[in-house]
């Protein structure tokens, strides 16, 4: 296949991966090799089939005692697997590898500390060759030259099936890689080979799907924190660290291995709410000026009736509680709750698994407040796994952009769209391919993070395609008007989203402006057999629903993309940086017991682990929409944000401002320059207002209720992404 000749980037040093069980063995040993010679011939060499299991057997008899026997099944039918991969059968990579994939039998259980039962494939994650965050930016050159031919690869890859979500497939072929960089570990070139072929899908089925490995959900198996302070040698162990890299340190027992995800928290709750006392001004801002600003709609008229019924002369309402249908693991709570708030966005009620909770502890017998504040925190659980797997994983990552990732690359390698669009879909195969082998699959890491059974997630998946706003077509400023929140309520996602959202409009439409004269010729692309006919196909293909319109004007085909990429830049920012709160022991639990008292401060410590793993493999960087490396590295931009951001970096008084780099190098003439340059500009006049209204709410000022008085960061460009590319 013709790889082209894309531009060359200088090699990054080799970062672990945190996938799956494959990957993570694949990763440090095609890291560090040429890549092999791939062919999709089937067949094994002996040699390498007799050492396997013969390393099996020792590993095995080494610690029988300590694995019953369908383990041991399991590792010999997972390396059988493993084996009918080519690198394997051609001698490319060395015995490491193997190495690395029996490591799990030489790890001691990682949460034997708290009780919980040895989870095998939590031990290899989470070893010492598990990764660190990439806190370094990338930069056009890491990107591949458009204007190649990719077709014949992309044409012929393997498509993979996102099995939780029917219908939904991704390109195992990236063709916006350039060959020779190192992501996740590995080359470039040996991903993409790896994910082109149905072979590796054999493997990470095995791992996760054949026995659904996630461990059940009982105290006995999931284990209990408690202090262990032997672990660190230190002060007592506590599971509500904020510095992820603490917790994998005391569980682990390793030192100098950093998973510190602070590039990705937008702002830091105080040390008091991150102490247990999520107080109820805290909670309404929660939702607010907060994540859980896309749950809120108005009472009145909302399309659920269940919601007038409950309301109770509440004005506002997040309503969650369809998600208490969705089916759950064995022995785990529900997810849900409808949410009340008055007019002025204090919180009133809670209606959670059919018992009504509120402040004053209106639920009859004794603990009622404790209730109320387990009430609180189910919610915010149930917010964080929604968000997580409906607006973040279904919607930025697999109807928007996924289906822009599709079509793309269907443009002519000259068309002007292609090069205006490709910097926008950098990775995007990469990383929803990934999802397939290890997110959206039975077993996979939400199975064992979360509390959802693999039908639950399915029956959020149709809900969401039937009934979620975000999941039909319309612009961005109609979507939020169905929230029908009043503009002198001053909600942060409206007040700082829709002027981000009109800067990409605008740019949008400068750029087809200059290619496009009129809506003929807008319309003569988009007839059958046109270029933007072509595209409109493959994007509508893959969108939930197929419902947009035709691009055959020049409103028509600006109003698409500019929503598609606001989706996958500012919008990707505010659902996709939920680390602080997810990685927060009893801020956000990811699962909690069945009919317990809803009092307990955390998940267990195998969901809890499994959830960080999760978020610890999307906090590194990729490309800023500045262009400035700097920004998203927090090098720059931070001198006029001393008077209310928390964190701030070390030197944020003396920092200069984000500079307009934007990316050049991929556009044709300096007419497409000058306005990737403007929008970039654009941005950052849009950031000082965004500072500005952000010194406000920390100050309490402009005529704000409390309820929105927090800083908000996700449309602030030190912050935001050219799209989904982790």
């Amino acid at each position: 296949a013709n790889r082209g000749a894309p531009r060359k980037a200088p090699m990054a040093p080799a970062r672990p991966i945190l996938l799956c069980l494959a990957l993570a063995a694949l990763g440090p040993a095609l890291g560090t090799k040429s890549a092999p010679r791939w062919s999709l011939r089937s067949r094994f060499r002996s040699s390498a089939s007799k050492f396997i299991e013969r390393r099996i057997e020792e590993r095995v008899e080494r610690r029988m005692f300590d694995y019953e026997a369908k383990d041991k099944r399991s590792l010999i039918g997972l390396l059988e697997h493993l084996k009918q991969l080519d690198f394997l059968a051609d001698g490319a990579v060395s015995d490491d590898l193997i190495e690395i994939v029996l490591k799990s039998l030489d790890t001691p259980n990682v949460l034997r500390d708290f009780d919980a039962t040895e989870d095998l494939l939590l031990n290899l994650v989470v070893g010492p060759d598990s990764g660190v965050i990439d806190q370094q930016a990338l930069t056009s050159k890491n990107i591949s030259d458009p204007a190649v031919d990719y077709s014949d690869r992309f044409e012929n890859a393997f498509a993979w099936p996102h099995l939780l979500f029917p219908g939904v497939v991704t390109n195992g072929y990236d063709p916006t890689l350039v060959d020779g960089d190192v992501m996740f570990a590995a080359k470039n070139e040996v991903m993409n080979a790896l994910f082109e072929t149905p072979l590796l899908s054999n493997v990470v089925r095995y791992v996760f799907d054949v026995q659904e490995g996630a461990l059940p959900v009982t105290p006995r198996d999931q284990g209990q924190w408690k202090p262990i302070p032997s672990l660190l040698n230190t002060n007592a162990y506590h599971p509500n660290d904020d510095d992820l890299g603490k917790r994998y340190d005391a569980v682990r027992q390793l030192r100098g291995l950093r998973q510190n995800i602070g590039l990705r928290e937008l702002y830091r709750w105080p040390e008091s709410v991150l102490k247990g006392d999520f107080d109820d001004e805290s909670f309404a801002k929660f939702f607010f000026a907060g994540v859980g600003q896309g749950f809120l709609a108005a009472v009145d008229g909302h399309p659920d009736a269940r919601v007038g019924e409950r309301a109770d002369g509440a004005a506002y309402v997040a309503a969650l509680d369809h998600a208490a249908s969705f089916d759950v693991r064995p022995g785990a709570g529900v997810y849900g709750g409808d949410t009340f708030f008055n007019a002025d966005g204090t919180v009133s009620h809670i209606y959670y698994n059919g018992e009504r909770y509120d402040p004053a502890g209106t639920l009859a017998g004794a603990g009622a407040r404790a209730a109320w504040e387990g009430a609180k925190r189910r919610v915010r659980g149930s917010v964080i796994a929604i968000t997580t797997l409906v607006d973040h994983l279904l919607g930025v990552h697999l109807h928007y952009s996924n289906s822009l990732a599709w079509a793309v690359p269907r443009l002519p390698p000259k068309h002007p769209l292609r090069r205006f669009l490709w910097a926008h879909v950098f990775n995007a195969n990469g990383v929803n391919r990934k999802a397939a082998a290890t997110l959206s699959i039975p077993g996979g890491l939400f199975a064992r993070g979360w509390q959802l059974s693999g039908k639950g997630v399915t029956q959020a998946y149709e809900h969401a395609k039937a009934n979620n706003p975000l999941f039909r077509w319309m612009t961005v400023p109609e979507r939020f008007a169905l929230q029908k929140i009043p503009a002198e309520m001053r909600l942060p996602l409206h007040e700082d989203g829709l002027p981000f959202y009109h800067a990409v409009e605008a740019y949008v439409g400068e750029f087809v402006d200059l290619h496009y004269a009129d809506d003929a010729a807008v319309a003569a692309d988009a007839r059958p057999g046109g270029d933007v006919h072509r595209f409109w196909e493959a994007l509508n293909e893959h969108q939930l629903n197929q419902d947009l319109p035709a691009l055959d004007s020049k409103k028509a085909l600006v109003d698409v993309i500019a929503a598609h990429l606001f989706y996958v830049t500012g919008y990707h920012t505010h659902v996709g940086s939920v680390h602080h709160e997810a990685a927060r022991t009893g801020v956000a639990p990811s699962l909690w017991f069945e009919g317990d008292s809803l009092a307990g401060e955390s998940g267990p410590p195998n969901a809890e682990l499994w959830k960080d793993v999760t978020f610890a493999r999307t906090a590194s960087l990729r490309l800023p929409i500045t262009g400035d490396t700097a920004s998203t590295e927090q090098r720059r931009g931070f001198a006029r944000k001393t008077g209310y951001q928390n964190p701030l970096p070390p030197d944020a008084v003396t920092q200069e401002e984000i500079r307009a780099v934007g990316y050049p190098e991929l556009f044709a003439n300096e007419r497409e320059r000058a306005a990737n340059r403007r929008f970039v500009e654009a941005i950052l006049d849009l950031q000082t207002d965004i500072i500005a209204r952000n010194q406000e709410r920390f100050d309490g000022g402009g005529g704000r209720v409390p309820a929105v008085c927090r800083p908000y960061n996700a449309f602030d460009a030190n912050y935001v992404e050219m799209g989904v590319a982790i």
